[in-house]
């Protein structure tokens, strides 16, 4: 999930929700790759 919120009220919401993971707009590049590496959606360049 993506947002602009960085409220903790709106983090226990997608908690609720069981969002894989919460990423916080302007999204930085390598925390977007860190997420999709821990959600195993991309492997390490070989």
């Amino acid at each position: 999930m993506t947002t602009a919120l960085r409220d903790i009220e709106n983090v226990k919401k997608a908690s609720r929700f069981q969002v894989d993971g919460y990423l916080i707009k302007p999204v930085d590049k390598r925390r977007l790759i860190e997420e999709i590496r821990e959600l195993d959606l991309m492997r390490e360049a070989v």
